[in-house]
């Protein structure tokens, strides 16, 4: 069983093709324009390949941080001129503080405890200036999980094809996903493997509480890009 994004970095882009970076990343800097006016840094956690991050550089001066190598080598390789940092976003310290953090497309899923979501909430807080804006898109909360969901997905292109089979164990508020890769090249190679996904579940209310207590001013809205909801804090 490979790590998440081990291999599977490298059709990431292809396979999440779908998603609209350009719009929601519009909608991140109306956020952050109206509580940050002047604004000039922002941090994009959990940056992956760096398609928000990429989509931010339009007005901001943008850096990048992911905990995995295999995304960051995409990243670098679209943004060869910006930095990108090889860290945990629950325990970094990078020793300057910017006007804005971003953790987009449920990244934050990989947070696995409440311990850790707390140390990731106080360790972004710490890289805020007084009045920056940290932005979070959570992961779905407990009571709208689907646990006994499956499903598929087949994209073309790139001269490649990409296949994924995704199904899931719940424990608590614990959720395993275990995505099946098939991948197909237009040379003739092909290739077949198991990613392993830990992820968790938290309530708004539990995000709300340790949003306050690391000494930010937080706000929830209910739809954010996808539906998912977002949290919008300000350090005090």
């Amino acid at each position: 069983m490979l790590n998440p994004y081990e291999r599977s970095a490298e059709v990431y882009d292809l396979y999440y093709s779908w998603l609209d970076y350009e719009t929601h990343a519009a909608t991140v800097y109306d956020i952050i324009e109206q509580r940050r006016p002047g604004a000039q840094t922002v941090l994009d956690l959990a940056c992956g390949t760096a398609r928000y991050t990429e989509q931010m550089a339009r007005w901001y001066d943008v850096e990048g941080l992911d905990i995995s190598e295999s995304m960051l080598t995409v990243a670098h390789r679209r943004m060869p001129d910006t930095s990108f940092h090889l860290g945990d976003m629950t325990d970094f310290d990078l020793g300057k503080r910017y006007d804005a953090l971003i953790c987009m497309f449920s990244s934050i899923a990989y947070v696995t405890s409440l311990r850790d979501l707390g140390r990731m909430i106080r360790c972004s807080a710490a890289h805020l200036d007084p009045g920056g804006i940290l932005i979070i898109e959570p992961w779905f909360t407990p009571d709208v999980w689907n646990e006994h969901h499956v499903g598929s997905r087949v994209v073309e292109g790139d001269g490649l094809a990409v296949a994924r089979i995704d199904t899931s164990v719940m424990e608590g508020n614990l959720v395993t996903m275990r995505w099946a890769w098939a991948v197909a090249w237009d040379d003739g190679d092909a290739d077949a493997y198991v990613e392993e996904h830990p992820t968790a579940l938290f309530t708004v209310a539990e995000y709300t509480t340790l949003l306050e207590a690391a000494g930010l001013a937080p706000e929830y809205d209910p739809g954010g890009p996808l539906g998912r909801g977002l949290h919008i804090a300000v350090k005090r």
